[in-house]
């Protein structure tokens, strides 16, 4: 229980310094999730155990998607911000009223995938003598058709 204690301690002083948001009290949502409750919002804050999950983040806002939760920069504009041997990030919290009916929800998981299908692209490196190969073979089919 005092572990508990001091975990949130820490969570609070973290968020506080780092986000300038005054806490008021935390909530245990999951044993890496807590509610954040300051005076004017709920917040989100969740505990990981890497940071390159901010790179895709980083990533998926290139995309400008708007289907996604928007995290909060921290006051050194990271998404994430060491804590321990781990790291936080914080987002808005969704209230229970505002959430999404399970059609709804799948629905704009379809959307996301076309979105996705529609506007991204991914690089891939062809050698040289893939293109010669095509080259040559196209030639090859030329000839072919030829003495058809």
């Amino acid at each position: 229980m005092q572990d508990k204690f001091l975990l949130f301690l820490m969570l609070q002083k973290i968020i506080q310094t780092k986000y300038d948001l005054d806490v008021i009290g935390l909530i245990q949502i999951s044993p890496h999730v807590y509610k954040v409750k300051t005076a004017n919002h709920f917040y989100c804050v969740k505990i990981v155990d890497e940071k390159k999950l901010e790179v895709a983040y980083q990533h998926l806002n290139t995309l400008h998607l708007h289907h996604f939760i928007h995290l909060i920069l921290n006051n050194e504009q990271h998404y994430f911000t060491p804590f321990q041997d781990q790291y936080i990030y914080l987002m808005p919290y969704l209230q229970e009223d505002n959430h999404i009916k399970k059609g709804m929800k799948i629905k704009t998981y379809y959307q996301i995938l076309a979105y996705l299908h529609n506007h991204s692209f991914f690089m891939q490196h062809e050698e040289d003598a893939f293109y010669v190969l095509m080259i040559v073979l196209a030639i090859d089919a030329k000839k072919c058709s030829r003495n058809k």
